[in-house]
């Protein structure tokens, strides 16, 4: 892994992997632009994504909320269900992702916490 704390000192913590799924779109137009500090945060992201095991409810409230830049209580009606699910699948998923963090931290896999 080439994770880098590019302005995310905490990946192992959930609010700081929100605050990077907050900045998806800034970070992909960086990586667009030649940031390659961008580009690694961003393949890293995707890594721990997958690596997360996320359900198919929680990759899809990431989906609307993250990438399509809804609120969770439009994504809520796009996925059928109540906002306050939504607002748990985002929150098992930033958990789940801050975990691998940790993970990679703890094995000396290129983060530190």
């Amino acid at each position: 892994m080439a994770v880098s704390n590019y302005d995310y000192p905490a990946l192992s913590e959930p609010k700081q992997v929100r605050l990077l799924l907050s900045d998806i779109h800034a970070l992909q137009a960086r990586a667009n632009s030649g940031d390659y500090t961008a580009v690694d945060v961003l393949v890293d992201l995707g890594a721990a994504i997958k690596q997360a095991n996320l359900t198919r409810r929680q990759r899809e409230a990431l989906h609307y909320v993250y990438i399509r830049d809804m609120t969770q209580a439009a994504a809520a009606a796009e996925m059928g269900s109540r906002q306050q699910r939504v607002a748990d699948y985002v929150a098992g998923a930033e958990q789940k992702i801050a975990d691998v963090y940790y993970y990679w931290a703890g094995h000396k896999e290129g983060y530190d916490v």
